[in-house]
C-alpha cells in the first residue's frame, strides 16, 4: 500500500490562489451568499490546508447558512452516509489529507458533526497542522464538555504547542473525571511542579495533597474576605477590586482574579485602572506558558520548544506593546510607562519610535541604553557606543548586573569598530567581574589576538 507522508507541502502559488479565493467569498459572505461562501471556503482550504482562517470562516459560513439550528441540512444524514464511507476508506488508507476535504464536505451539510469534527483534529496532528487539531478539538469539546477522552487528545496538543497553561487546566479536568488515571495524573503533577517552581506561589490542586497543604489559606481567606466587605460596603469604588485580584494573582487564582477585574468593570463603568489590570491578567497564561517552556528546555535541549519559546515571547511582547500604548496615551507625562513602551517598541523591532521616545525621556541610564540598543540594531555602533558610555556613567553602582550588561555592549562595540584595545579594556573588566557572563572568556581571546595583530602591523 502507498501511504501518504504526514508532511504537507504548499506552494506559493496556492497560497496566492487561496488568499484570492478567500477574498471572493469574503465579498459573497458580506453579500448574504452562505452557500456559496461556502464552496469557495472549501476551495482555500483545499489549496492551503494549514491556513486556520480560512477553515474557521468556513465553519462560520455554514453554521449561518443553516441559520445556527445544531443540526444543518434536514437530508444531511443522507447526503453525508456515501462521504462517511469514503472518509473510512481515506482514514484506514493512511490519507489525511484526503480526510481533510471528506471532512469538510460533511461539515458543509452538518457544520456541527461532531464525527467530520474528529476526523479533521486527527488528520491535522499527522499532517502537523498543531494548530487545526487544536481548533478542531475545541469545536467538538463545545459539544463534549464532559468528554475525558477529548480533554487528554487536547491537553496533549495544548503541551505540544506550548501552551502548558490551558493543559494543566485540561489534565486537572481528567485527573477529576477518572482519579485511576495515572498517565493524566503523572503529566499534571509534572506540569504542576514546572509552574510552582517558576512560579513561587501557592497552588492547590486535587492531584496532591498533605497535611499541611492548606495552612497558607487562613490569612489568605482573611483578608480577602476583608476585601469582600469593603466591596459591598462601596461597589463603585475601582480599589477594592484592584486589591482582591491581585491577592487572588498572587495566590494563583486566575479565574477568580479574572471574574473580579470582570464585576469590578461592570461596577465603576470601566474603571481605567481595571482595564489596565484586566489587559495584564490576560497576559499572564503566555507569562506562565513561557516559564515554563523554559524549566522544560532547562531540563532537555529541544529545538520545538525553543521555538515555542520565541513564539511566546513575541505573542508577550506584542500584547505588551499594547498595554503599555495603551496607558501612555492615557498618561503621557509619566515617564516609567513611556520608557516601558519604548523596550516593547525595541523589542517587536520598532526602533525608530522607540528611539524618539528614549530621546523624549529625562536623560538617565536608561534611557541611554534604550538608544545604545536601538543604534546596534541599525548596526550604528559609533553612536550605540556612544549612547552606552553615557549609560554606564550614570549607572548607580549598585546596580551590578547592568553594569556586567553594560561592559559586554560596550566591549563587542569596540570590537565592531576594530578598536580592539578598547574591546579587551572593557572585555577585561567584565571577565574579573563576571568570568561566566555570556560568552566573554570566549571573545577575549579573539580580540587579544586581533589587538595583537594591529600592533604588529602598526611597528615599524
Amino acid at each position: 500500500m502507498n501511504l501518504e507522508s504526514p508532511t504537507l507541502a504548499v506552494d506559493p502559488e496556492q497560497r496566492r490562489s487561496a488568499a484570492s479565493c478567500f477574498e471572493r467569498a469574503s465579498d459573497v459572505m458580506a453579500s448574504g451568499d452562505n452557500a456559496h461562501a461556502v464552496t469557495l471556503l472549501q476551495d482555500c482550504c483545499r489549496l492551503d490546508p494549514a491556513n486556520l482562517l480560512y477553515r474557521q470562516t468556513l465553519r462560520r459560513a455554514a453554521r449561518a447558512r443553516y441559520r445556527q439550528n445544531g443540526r444543518g441540512h434536514w437530508l444531511a444524514w443522507l447526503w453525508n452516509w456515501p462521504l462517511r464511507l469514503q472518509l473510512s476508506r481515506a482514514v484506514a488508507a493512511n490519507r489525511p489529507t484526503e480526510v481533510l476535504q471528506l471532512a469538510e464536505r460533511i461539515l458543509a451539510n452538518n457544520p456541527w458533526d461532531v464525527a467530520a469534527q474528529l476526523a479533521i483534529a486527527r488528520a491535522a496532528e499527522k499532517l502537523q497542522l498543531v494548530d487545526v487539531a487544536i481548533w478542531a478539538l475545541q469545536q467538538v469539546r463545545l459539544q463534549r464538555p464532559q468528554d475525558a477522552t477529548l480533554d487528554r487528545s487536547l491537553a496533549g496538543l495544548y503541551e505540544q504547542r506550548g501552551h502548558f497553561t490551558q493543559a494543566q487546566t485540561l489534565w486537572q479536568r481528567v485527573v477529576e473525571q477518572c482519579p485511576e488515571d495515572s498517565q493524566a495524573r503523572e503529566q499534571l503533577l509534572q506540569l504542576q511542579r514546572m509552574a510552582q517552581s517558576v512560579l513561587q506561589a501557592p497552588a492547590t490542586s486535587t492531584a496532591s495533597s498533605g497535611s499541611g497543604s492548606g495552612s497558607w489559606l487562613v490569612p489568605f481567606e482573611r483578608e480577602a474576605n476583608a476585601l469582600r466587605e469593603a466591596i459591598e460596603a462601596n461597589p463603585t469604588q475601582a480599589s477594592g477590586y484592584l486589591e482582591l485580584a491581585r491577592l487572588y494573582r498572587q495566590t494563583n487564582r486566575w479565574e477568580a482574579a479574572a471574574q473580579t477585574l470582570q464585576t469590578g468593570l461592570e461596577a465603576t463603568g470601566g474603571d481605567f485602572a481595571l482595564q489596565v489590570e484586566a489587559a495584564d491578567l490576560a497576559i499572564e497564561p503566555f507569562r506562565r506558558d513561557l516559564a515554563i517552556a523554559r524549566a522544560k528546555r532547562a531540563e532537555k535541549e529541544d529545538p520545538l520548544l525553543q521555538q515555542r519559546e520565541a513564539e511566546l515571547v513575541h505573542e508577550i511582547n506584542a500584547r505588551e506593546l499594547d498595554l503599555y500604548r495603551m496607558q501612555v496615551d492615557r498618561q503621557p507625562q509619566r515617564d516609567d510607562l513611556r520608557y516601558e513602551l519604548g523596550v516593547r517598541l525595541l523589542r517587536c523591532g520598532q526602533a525608530e519610535e522607540a528611539l524618539a521616545i528614549f530621546h523624549g525621556l529625562p536623560d538617565d541610564w536608561r534611557a541611554a541604553r534604550g538608544a545604545g540598543y536601538c543604534y546596534r540594531l541599525w548596526n550604528n555602533y559609533a553612536r550605540a557606543r556612544d549612547c552606552f558610555e553615557q549609560a554606564l556613567k550614570r549607572l548607580p553602582d549598585h546596580d551590578h548586573l547592568r553594569r556586567e550588561e553594560l561592559l559586554y555592549e560596550l566591549a563587542c562595540c569596540h570590537a565592531e569598530l576594530g578598536d580592539y584595545d578598547r574591546a579587551v579594556e572593557r572585555g577585561a573588566e567584565l571577565a574579573e567581574r563576571s568570568p561566566d557572563y555570556r560568552d566573554i572568556l570566549a571573545l577575549l581571546p579573539r580580540w587579544q589576538a586581533r589587538s595583537a595583530e594591529a600592533r604588529s602591523w602598526a611597528a615599524p
